[in-house]
Parts: structure tokens; C-alpha cells; sequence
């Protein structure tokens, strides 16, 4: 994480050189995500959740000469999550807020890598449990092309780190580790964009 974030302090330095060159970017996009998670509790017991749902996001940031983006990202999804132990759904929101450094090859294509510093995901009560609500870092990595001069199509991969959980059933504490031994959590998600 720390390399990460000296990488992106230093890149944004060299690309705040040449802030005169450089191009604002403004980008609204609409997709689709897909996300896992799996609690193991001490028991050794498994609960999985899946959901698949619409995102949406907005990216704000610039690009330097040099074809380093540096941006800061919203992204918002919500819907039903199916639990493999229950037959009714959860309702769910899952917001992410993220710093993104990408490489832009010939205005064609970019890769970027993040690190997500708000990531959480609410789950309304059900019948079978109460609400709660998972939060921690996320690395990111995603890759983008450009199809029209405005107009993008993306993919990213979230690697969640949940290290955090409230709600009423939770009492001991807000740490994850009293809870549960393990929690693998990721998401993929397809995404138009459009660039101003």
C-alpha cells in the first residue's frame, strides 16, 4: 500500500510540471458488477454471498503530456444479494471512492492501478438476520479502450479487504477478526464511459 501511494504521489508530482500541458478528464460511466463474498466464521463455517447488479461511476483527475492519468473515482452500485444459506435476498449498496494512476498508450488504451480509501457495503435486515455493514481498503486494477473519440469501454477487478463490521448482531467490536476467521471478497465489473 505504501508503495502504491509514494508511486502515486511522485508520478503526480512529475505529471503537476507540466500542468500547463496537461488535460483535465471528466468521466461519467455506466456498467455492470459482479461480487463475492465469502464469510468463514470459527466453526469453519461458509457463508457466501453473490450479487450482480448495475454501477455507476464518475472519474474526475487529468492526464499529463507524459500519458499519466491521475484520477479520483466514485463508484455506486445496489441491489439483491443472494445468500447460500437463505432463500430470501439481501438488499445491498456498495460504494468505493478511489485514487487511480493509469498509463494512456496513443489515446487508445490505459491500464491503471488503485487503492480504494472508502469501501463499504450496507446490507438492509432481513428476516433471518439484522443489518450490517462490511468496510475496508480495496486495490484495484483496470484496464480501458477507447472505441470514438469520447467514448470508452473498461474493465476492473476489486480485490476487497474488509476489515471492518457494525450493525446490532455485532457487539464485540467493529474488527472482523472476532467474527470470523477469513473474508475473500472480490468484484469484476464491464463499464461504458464517456470523456470530456
Amino acid at each position: 500500500m505504501k508503495t502504491i501511494l509514494a508511486c502515486l504521489i511522485l508520478l503526480t508530482g512529475a505529471s503537476l510540471t507540466y500542468a500547463s500541458q496537461s488535460t483535465l478528464l471528466l468521466e461519467p460511466s455506466i456498467g455492470y458488477r459482479s461480487e463475492t463474498i465469502q464469510l468463514t466464521n470459527f466453526s469453519n463455517q461458509e457463508t457466501k454471498l453473490k450479487a450482480a447488479s448495475p454501477a455507476y461511476g464518475l472519474k474526475f483527475g487529468y492526464r499529463s503530456p507524459m500519458g499519466v492519468d491521475v484520477n479520483m473515482a466514485y463508484e455506486y452500485s445496489n441491489g439483491k444479494m443472494e445468500i447460500d444459506t437463505e432463500q430470501e435476498k439481501i438488499k445491498f449498496a456498495h460504494q468505493t471512492a478511489s485514487a487511480q494512476l493509469g498509463i494512456n498508450a496513443l489515446d487508445l488504451m490505459k491500464i491503471y492501478l488503485g487503492y480504494a480509501f472508502l469501501n463499504d457495503i450496507k446490507f438492509d435486515e432481513t428476516s433471518f438476520r439484522s443489518r450490517f455493514k462490511l468496510a475496508g481498503p480495496a486495490y484495484l486494477v483496470g484496464l480501458q479502450f477507447k472505441f470514438f473519440q469520447y467514448l470508452n469501454l473498461g474493465a476492473q477487478y476489486n480485490l476487497n479487504q474488509f476489515n471492518q463490521i457494525t450493525g446490532p448482531a455485532y457487539t464485540l467490536g467493529d474488527d472482523t477478526e472476532k467474527y470470523f476467521t477469513k473474508i475473500d471478497s472480490q468484484d469484476y465489473s464491464i463499464n461504458l464511459s464517456l470523456d470530456f
